[in-house]
């Protein structure tokens, strides 16, 4: 006879386990970490300091850890999280070089070598791209433009060149 049988008490143990394991996964809490935000605005190249961030906590595994020691690639806006990218090492100008805004060759990004050669002298001058300021679209053509640093004894000359048009923007290292 059916209704003779015992209940199913096994089953209602193991699914009563489930359920359990399931709310015990869901209520706990997820492991955080402490990550570095930006609290103002930095400006590309302006060396890291502490009273710039401020350090939010963020589910584990959502952005790397990060050394904040060192300088802005690029500009940070208030609120934007500190990731490996964002952060170099070395000062973006060297010491005794100047930096001038120019448009250089799509695709080159911070730290690319440039020879800038200056049309009619014959003048080839060392270039650093210290930051790209901009990237836009000017009749069908994808251009950047990016904060160059020269040496300072070839500043004048390149500005010049610059202002009048005969400028030319080499790429040696990307």
């Amino acid at each position: 006879m059916y209704w003779f049988r015992r209940p199913p008490y096994l089953r209602w143990i193991a699914a009563s386990l489930i359920l359990a394991g399931a709310l015990w996964m869901d209520l706990r809490g997820k492991p955080t970490e402490p990550r570095p935000f930006a609290l103002s605005s930095i400006a590309a190249g302006d060396r890291i300091i502490d009273e710039m961030l401020e350090y939010r906590e963020v589910p584990g595994g959502v952005l790397p850890e990060v050394d904040v020691d060192g300088y802005a690639m690029g500009p940070l806006s208030p609120g934007e999280p500190l990731t490996p990218s964002a952060i170099s090492d070395r000062d973006p100008l060297p010491d005794g070089w100047w930096a001038m805004e120019m448009e250089v060759p799509t695709g080159a990004g911070s730290g690319a070598v440039l020879r800038l050669v200056i049309e009619g002298a014959a003048t080839v001058v060392p270039g650093l791209i210290t930051n790209v300021v901009s990237a836009g679209q000017s009749a069908g053509w994808v251009r950047e433009t990016a904060m160059v640093a020269v040496p300072s004894e070839q500043a004048a000359a390149v500005a010049t060149a610059l202002a009048d048009g005969k400028v030319s923007v080499l790429v040696v290292d990307w």
